[in-house]
């Protein structure tokens, strides 16, 4: 997002004279990841010349403004809306001439800034799929570490009930999954035959000692 936002300030200061240009967007589109529905807040960006950061205050009275606006003009600077997918603002980007904006400079900024809408929400959304991908990685991991305790423990467990065959689960496991690779099984298949070798004496558990 630090990219695109950069070059879009850059891009746009190329389109036409101005003092400054300036992006305010939902801190959201910086983290990766979506913010509480009733707590925004917004960082602002600038390149040029006078520029002073809106408070979250000021940030919300011009989104107010440009509700249901294509664009709005105050003196010489020029607002436009950033809006999502849905259509809901998430901030605005604001450019400041020399002179008042001319009609034909108002429709260059307002085909523009459709543009950079669509390519910040794509970025947010790259972003939100990979916070997403991080967190199903990190549950998956500790999935199949508890499942390997439990594998694990329930081994122990059955080389308790019979001493005299300790080791045996292990040792079925380990030539069962040689004798598989070497007749060209996927990786997926020897690690069922992992686990069925070290379980494959689990019954004993529901023999009685005596016998």
């Amino acid at each position: 997002t630090d990219r695109i936002t950069n070059s879009i300030l850059h891009t746009a200061s190329s389109l036409m004279p101005c003092v400054n240009a300036v992006l305010v967007l939902e801190n959201s589109y910086y983290h990766g990841h979506r913010e509480p529905a009733n707590v925004r807040t917004f960082t602002s960006r600038a390149v040029g010349q006078d520029f002073i950061a809106p408070t979250s205050q000021e940030v919300e009275e011009l989104l107010l403004l440009l509700q249901q606006k294509s664009s709005l003009v105050r003196g010489n600077q020029l607002l436009l809306p950033i809006v999502d997918r849905d259509e809901l603002q998430v901030g605005f980007f604001s450019v400041t001439l020399k002179e008042p904006p001319k009609h034909d400079q108002i429709q260059l900024m307002e085909i523009f800034i459709r543009q950079t809408s669509s390519a910040l929400s794509n970025a947010r959304l790259h972003g939100l799929l990979q916070d997403t991908n991080d967190q199903l990685n990190s549950a998956y991991a500790q999935l199949q570490s508890s499942y390997m305790e439990m594998v694990s423990t329930i081994r122990g467990i059955v080389d308790a009930k019979d001493p005299y065959t300790r080791g045996h689960s292990d040792r079925v496991s380990y030539y069962a999954v040689q004798l598989a690779r070497q007749l060209g099984k996927d990786a997926e298949y020897c690690e069922r035959l992992r686990v069925a070798g070290l379980f494959h004496d689990i019954g004993k558990l529901s023999v009685p000692d005596e016998i």
